[in-house]
């Protein structure tokens, strides 16, 4: 095997580190090359993948077994997520509720500086809001299938702001 063999987890070095490393400039397009650790065309920086990509990257499923695809050139984080946007795109059609948007953020701290180091504002990104028939704030939704730490502190502070966020499982 070669200096650039794999290492225990079985995955070999990224093709923009064997580049460099080897005197290369990083990141050539001739290391990327699929079958010898490089990465996929379609997939590399964070590409599209899902349903109709040739660059969908097939082997480790993700942490919590939901599925990234893209339908319509809308991508989705999970199949869950896609079926409750097009229930909600019919509620809005027969006038059930209004101003549908997908993936709004809200922020829960503005950006700081920490150790003469600028860091970014926290963030929430709802799923979903909308105003129900009747209504006149906004319902938050979140399309959830494992609730993380992470997920809980954010809900957390978006109630200490007045926002309570609706859970769909």
């Amino acid at each position: 095997m070669s200096m650039w063999g794999r290492y225990a987890n079985g995955r070999g070095l990224a093709a923009r580190v064997r580049g460099a490393v080897a005197g290369g400039k990083a990141g050539s397009p001739g290391d990327r090359v699929p079958d010898q650790g490089g990465e996929a065309q379609g997939a590399r920086r964070g590409g599209a993948t899902g349903i109709g990509h040739a660059g969908a990257q097939a082997g480790k499923p993700s942490k919590y077994g939901n599925t990234r695809l893209t339908v319509s050139g809308e991508t989705f984080d999970s199949q869950r997520e896609m079926e409750r946007y097009h229930h909600l795109r019919i509620l809005q059609r027969a006038g059930k509720i209004q101003q549908l948007e997908r993936q709004v953020a809200f922020i829960l701290a503005p950006a700081v500086v920490i150790g003469g180091r600028k860091r970014p504002a926290l963030k929430y990104v709802a799923d979903f809001t909308y105003v129900e028939e009747g209504a006149t704030v906004k319902t938050v939704e979140d399309v959830k299938g494992h609730l993380t730490e992470g997920y809980r502190i954010k809900r957390h502070l978006m109630a200490a702001m007045g926002i309570q966020i609706k859970e769909v499982r």
